[in-house]
């Protein structure tokens, strides 16, 4: 209603390498206390850089197709402005 951007994370894939790259993990404790939880883990590193094979235990990348159409159709949009 706002005309505001939704939350999204954005995360890269590059499959012609296989890696994975995020460069907002340091963020993650921050937002979870910002929503009222309690980051019960150790810290996240300040970014993640590997191969799917690589990622730690109990992370999951996962693409959302209608996100990303989103964020396209945003940028699409801006571009022709």
């Amino acid at each position: 209603m706002l005309g505001l951007l939704p939350e999204i994370h954005v995360w890269v894939g590059l499959p012609d390498q296989n890696e994975l790259l995020d460069f907002a993990t340091k963020f993650l404790p921050e937002q979870a206390a910002k929503e009222g939880l309690a980051w019960r883990t150790p810290p996240p590193p300040d970014f993640l850089w590997c191969s799917p094979d690589e990622l730690p235990e109990g992370v999951i990348y996962k693409p959302d197709l209608d996100a990303i159409g989103f964020i396209l159709n945003r940028i699409h949009k801006a571009n022709h402005r």
